[in-house]
């Protein structure tokens, strides 16, 4: 009896530590977003776009999730030609994050569309596209229920197909912000 009760309390005391070590089962991300968008066509540079972006994540297992990702750019002065030019994304796709204590590498695949439009005195065009991020980042918890994701870094691609695209548009994505764990 003795012995039972031993085994027990030693079950009991190894058994609290990975209570402590549950996963979220959702989290949703919010923050800054810089796209670096290339056009694809010789005589058009890349344009640099500020935006925000929000996500949400459901983890149907501690390290693999389902991502809905949005995000929107803008550039009032694009190419200092006095013309206005925006992005919006909306991607879905799995994410596989490892979990190390209080830090979170993860990668994910995302596909979905894109929208563009660009004005320039009162002359307004936009483009909608199929488009593809693959990449990843670093979460680092705060609390319990606070993370900070210092960088998130991601290749874009879009296919906005016009005479002002490149069939493909080879893009890049930094993001930075907080996560709130559920």
């Amino acid at each position: 009896m003795r012995y039972l009760a031993t085994v027990c309390a030693l079950a009991f005391i190894l058994a609290v530590p990975v209570l402590a070590q549950d996963a979220p089962k959702a989290e949703i991300f919010g923050g800054y977003n810089y796209m670096r968008f290339n056009p694809g066509l010789v005589n058009e540079p890349a344009i640099g776009l500020n935006g925000i972006r929000v996500s949400g994540a459901y983890y149907i297992e501690p390290k693999i999730g389902i991502v809905a990702d949005f995000a929107f750019n803008h550039n009032g002065n694009a190419n200092n030609s006095g013309t206005s030019f925006n992005t919006s994304t909306y991607m879905f796709g799995p994410r596989y994050a490892y979990r190390v204590d209080r830090v979170t590498p993860f990668a994910q695949f995302l596909v979905g569309g894109a929208h563009a439009s660009a004005s320039q005195a009162g002359v307004t065009a936009s483009w909608n596209a199929f488009a593809m991020a693959l990449g990843g980042g670093l979460d680092l918890q705060a609390t319990k229920r606070i993370s900070i994701r210092p960088f998130q870094f991601e290749y874009l691609m879009t296919r906005f197909k016009s005479t002002d695209f490149a069939t493909t548009q080879n893009n890049v994505r930094i993001s930075a912000g907080v996560v709130f764990n559920f």
